[in-house]
């Protein structure tokens, strides 16, 4: 395939090909150009983190939805508003998460770095859509809007390759140790303690966001 370079202009694309020296120059419309580089051009992902429900390249950014089902973890708790200060421990059932997960290149080309984590829960293990309703996600450290204070954790620092990086990030999340940071932190240490050894999380208690309503509100922003 001969190297490519086009222009897009108020007439149409100016493309000019160059093959050993030779330089050839082609005028057409942005339709025709769109059509034939669309053939040209194949994708394959690899194989994805079962997780990932939706992926998309924007010009600086990779974004990536993941979508993380109810499940009985042990969580941690670290308490500030004592002294000395005391972390626990938790056996609970945590509501079906919606991850979405800004990435971009790293500096060295080797990877791609997080750059931002927004949450929101599901009231159930449906299939997403953009009607799919969202929810505040009912623990500390993360802002009633979605957006994650990961404190001292590493996982702005490392390395994610795109394909698997959705599966290490949630792991992160929930091996971090909640506080009292940004919002919840009273309501989040009786609510782990109330669910301590339950077996199912109360979704009806999950409350909406005034603005992020829907699913397809955040898919809006990726597209």
């Amino acid at each position: 395939m001969y190297p490519l370079e086009a222009a897009i202009g108020e007439t149409g694309v100016r493309v000019v090909y160059r093959n050993n020296g030779l330089e050839q120059i082609k005028h057409t419309d942005l339709a025709s150009f769109i059509r034939t580089l669309g053939n040209q051009i194949s994708l394959d992902t690899g194989y994805l983190d079962p997780c990932i429900i939706r992926m998309a390249r924007c010009a600086r950014n990779v974004h990536i939805v993941a979508l993380d089902r109810s499940q009985i973890r042990t969580v941690s708790f670290r308490n500030t508003h004592v002294f000395p200060y005391r972390t626990e421990s938790f056996t609970i059932p945590t509501p079906t998460t919606l991850f979405h997960l800004t990435l971009a290149p790293n500096q060295q080309g080797t990877g791609y770095t997080l750059t931002n984590t927004r949450l929101f829960s599901l009231a159930d293990n449906l299939v997403v859509n953009d009607n799919t309703p969202l929810y505040i996600f009912p623990f500390s450290n993360v802002g009633d809007d979605g957006w994650v204070c990961w404190g001292d954790s590493d996982v702005h620092q490392l390395t994610y390759r795109l394909e698997n990086c959705a599966s290490d990030i949630i792991a992160s999340w929930w091996r971090a140790t909640f506080n009292h940071d940004v919002a919840h932190g009273d309501y989040t240490l009786r609510t782990f303690q109330a669910l301590d050894g339950a077996t199912e999380f109360p979704v009806q208690d999950l409350r909406r966001h005034r603005s992020v309503l829907t699913a397809g509100q955040i898919f809006e922003r990726i597209s």
